[in-house]
């Protein structure tokens, strides 16, 4: 079963019957005029979000001129445009005409395209880079564009973890005594400075719990419930029961770490936790 064709696809193929029809219909001779050709990459190519595409061209009929953009026009000089998934008809008429399509301009034989810089973003999804001609004063030539059928893709979330390296086996604490933890994480930096801050993503601290976690904890911020036993930043923590918001009871519990955000809602990550019993004197 084929994929019909994208948008960006039957944009570059009217953009090229254009001008095919355009030379036919006006009985222009077969003499070779400026032209732009993408070496590498070949084909349909992923890239990440904000990503960048490394380019090789091949341009003939004109020199590329870099310290003349913007200037007064010059036969067979001038650098090209980057577009995506269109070229606004008029700019083959008027300079500076760059609609919301347009995404930069260079002179340089192999340029780099840089998604995270482009002046309009470029969503996740099937696009066409089309990189045109153009003149000293930013008017387009009348020369097909190259183009390259691209996939934004968005990049693999890593994933997030955190787990007790010691102690492994359940331990007995004297009453008020303290657990010395060493710690091990994956996914997340660790951010003390930025605790009760704006969330940001991979970023955040843990919370304390002893024998349980509220479901809505992972939901909303500050939603601590009766269980929960403080909140820090560090690899190598002291949990410390004589400190602890949730008074704890002589008898057998459970200390549960759970990765939180900024905002101190709970990541959906696991717990690690590890059985610890207080003696009752």
């Amino acid at each position: 079963m084929h994929r019909p064709l994208s948008r960006s696809v039957l944009v570059a193929v009217a953009v090229t019957s254009l001008f095919a029809l355009s030379a036919h219909a006006s009985g222009r001779s077969s003499a070779p005029g400026p032209s732009i050709k993408i070496l590498s990459p070949h084909g349909h190519i992923s890239v990440p979000v904000n990503g960048k595409i490394h380019l090789r061209l091949s341009v003939k009929g004109i020199k590329l001129n870099a310290a003349a953009m913007g200037r007064k026009p010059v036969a067979g000089e001038g650098h090209y445009h980057f577009y995506v998934d269109c070229i606004p008809p008029s700019a083959y008429a008027q300079p500076h005409n760059f609609g919301n399509c347009w995404e930069g301009a260079s002179a340089a034989v192999n340029p780099t395209f840089d998604l995270g810089a482009a002046p309009v973003k470029v969503a996740p999804g099937y696009h066409t880079l089309l990189v045109a001609l153009a003149q000293n004063n930013h008017v387009l030539y009348h020369a097909p564009p190259a183009s390259l059928f691209f996939t934004v893709v968005q990049p693999p979330s890593k994933p997030m973890s955190v787990q007790i390296l010691s102690p492994k086996n359940p331990i007995t604490v004297p009453r008020d005594g303290k657990i010395h933890l060493k710690l091990k994480f994956k996914g997340i930096k660790l951010n003390m400075a930025a605790m009760g801050r704006k969330a940001v993503a991979g970023e955040g601290h843990y919370h304390f719990y002893v024998d349980c976690i509220p479901s809505a904890a992972y939901a909303r911020p500050h939603n601590f419930g009766n269980c929960w036993a403080g909140a820090a930043a560090a690899p190598n923590p002291t949990f410390d029961l004589a400190t602890s918001p949730f008074k704890i009871a002589p008898g057998t519990h459970i200390l549960l770490i759970a990765l939180a955000q900024n905002n101190h809602v709970l990541y959906r990550a696991n717990a690690a936790n590890v059985v610890f019993t207080v003696q009752s004197r």
